[in-house]
């Protein structure tokens, strides 16, 4: 382990993190400062709150979401500039050594950032008797939940910068497609219902990933007695996909081309996915807001205008690739 921390590619790749990581802390320490200065607001000038309220009135890792992708983009945007690509090349590692230490860079500030959180939180805690009321250990397996889940998050934000040639097009879509099965179930159910009145309560099945649900509804009607074993197997999950996340990231990195860094994605596949990918999520968005207009005279047209965001998209996304680089064939019109 030792020999792992004193490996140069981990001390570079450190050297890319160090400073997102502590923006990663101060996001996840924002929200308990806001929560805290309203506590005389929302309670009265009593000044106290239960560590349930504290944990559901806000999620306290909500702006470290937005952060990640930002590290995302903090780790792969040296790496792809034309004048280090021969240098990265000439060292005598693998891509694989390459990719293991990035990726483990990446996890320890995301570590050492609800490390410090959970540190400052539980001084927080057991030094304010009188400010924080309720047991220590909703904030403890909220640490571990939201922590396993953002490095889930991190894993899958990485696995993305793997295919996708341009780290700052790679740290935006991958927040974005990390929730576009939730936004597509939500938005199918939607549909469903307002167009055909049938009900079918879809989000439900992802909705529970989240460590927002997860964490708080664990204790939500029995907050004094919160058992481990409740939370023990999403823990394990994460740890599984995280790992499934790694292996792909690998297995990408060490197929990609370095001539195509800076193109909207490595690979004709990723290329594809994002073209159709892009059409659906555009469409469905045309067709939700059309439902603002439902039960108006409007509506029927609102609805057309919704499906004809289908072609649009495609024409979106298809010029987006033909900008930044592409690998598909596109059939002259």
């Amino acid at each position: 382990m030792l020999n792992t921390f004193k490996h140069p590619l981990y001390k570079r790749e450190i050297v890319q993190v160090r400073w997102t990581s502590l923006l990663l802390t101060i996001s996840i320490l924002l929200p308990i400062f806001i929560a805290l200065n309203n506590l005389s607001d929302n309670y009265e000038y009593s000044w106290t709150m239960d560590t349930m309220d504290l944990l559901t009135e806000f999620p306290l890792d909500f702006f470290a979401w937005f952060v990640i992708p930002i590290l995302i983009i903090s780790q792969f945007f040296y790496t792809r500039k034309e004048s280090v690509i021969g240098i990265l090349a000439a060292l005598p590692y693998s891509r694989s050594e390459s990719v293991k230490y990035k990726f483990l860079a990446g996890i320890t500030g995301i570590v050492f950032a609800y490390s410090m959180a959970l540190l400052i939180y539980s001084v927080t805690y057991f030094s304010a008797g009188n400010l924080l009321l309720g047991p220590y250990a909703p904030i403890f397996y909220w640490f571990l939940v939201s922590m396993s889940f953002s490095i889930v998050f991190y894993a899958f934000c990485f696995l993305v910068a793997t295919v996708m040639g341009n780290s700052i097009f790679a740290g935006v879509a991958s927040f974005f497609i990390f929730y576009v099965p939730m936004f597509l179930l939500a938005s199918v159910a939607l549909n469903l219902d307002l167009m055909f009145d049938i009900y079918i309560d879809l989000e439900v099945y992802y909705k529970f990933f989240l460590p927002h649900y997860i964490s708080y509804t664990a204790y939500m009607y029995n907050v004094d007695t919160v058992p481990f074993v409740k939370i023990a197997p999403i823990l394990v999950g994460y740890g599984l996909a995280t790992l499934a996340l790694f292996k792909l990231s690998v297995h990408f990195y060490n197929k990609n081309d370095f001539e195509h860094n800076g193109n909207m994605c490595m690979f004709v596949w990723a290329e594809k996915l994002f073209l159709y990918g892009f059409t659906l999520c555009f469409g469905f968005l045309g067709v939700d807001f059309s439902q603002a207009f439902s039960g108006g005279w409007l509506y029927p047209v609102a609805l057309l205008c919704g499906i004809g965001c289908f072609p649009l998209g495609y024409v979106f996304s298809k010029k987006l690739l033909q900008l930044t680089g592409h690998q598909i064939s596109f059939k002259k019109s």
